[in-house]
């Protein structure tokens, strides 16, 4: 999957840039229904649409796999909105992104030692 198949809603006001945080509910492509959705609190998202497959599908292990999966949009940006309320210093607030792809098959900590190997070969 290339980066250009990834489509990501930019926040009024411009491009996202890696310091900037928000609350990102992303959507995956699902074998069943329309897809599922995850939420998350980060910066830096850029890092799950602006490298190769493989370091994107990292990032994106790295900064959803710990969110609850939503079969409905309705629940993800529910459970969105109560993350902007907790963490109402974002400077985005939510921020919808539509990857169409799967969610990556990889848990939070083999991300981790994926994304260190990734720095050690750099």
């Amino acid at each position: 999957m290339t980066k250009s198949n990834r489509r990501m809603a930019i926040p009024k006001g411009g491009k996202i840039m890696s310091s900037d945080d928000g609350i990102y509910v992303g959507r995956f492509v699902s074998e069943i229904g329309e897809g599922t959705w995850r939420v998350a609190e980060t910066g830096a998202i850029d890092n799950t649409t602006d490298g190769s497959e493989e370091d994107n599908d990292i990032y994106i292990a790295l900064i959803y796999s710990k969110s609850p999966v939503f079969l409905n949009s309705c629940d993800a940006w529910k459970w969105a909105r109560m993350l902007e309320r907790q963490y109402s210093e974002t400077e985005y607030g939510c921020v919808g992104i539509d990857y169409d792809i799967p969610f990556p098959v990889m848990s939070y900590k083999e991300a981790i030692v994926k994304h260190a190997l990734l720095y050690h070969r750099r």
